[in-house]
């Protein structure tokens, strides 16, 4: 299972899936100005690579009637904020 998870993650990392060190420094400074919770960085980008990579393929699934642009400030909006139940705030 090791050699797998090994050869898997460096296809993955070769083809540009992980971006993770682009992310890491990003969310270092945001951490700095409070805007994130003081968590393992990686485990902060790994998180905002996947919602950004669900709402792309929302916007395949959707055939064109949504603008993949238009999913920018939601993510940050739902990463930053989460979904709270309205009785939450």
């Amino acid at each position: 299972a090791w050699a797998v998870k090994e050869n898997l993650y460096e296809r993955l990392r070769a083809g540009g899936i992980l971006p993770l060190e682009l992310l890491v420094p990003i969310f270092k400074e945001a951490r700095a100005a409070g805007l994130v919770a003081d968590i393992d960085l990686t485990e902060l980008a790994i998180v905002f690579r996947l919602m950004c990579l669900s709402y792309v393929l929302m916007w395949f699934m959707a055939g064109g009637q949504i603008d993949l642009l238009s999913f920018g400030p939601v993510v940050v909006e739902r990463f930053l904020n989460g979904y709270k139940r309205r009785d939450d705030e």
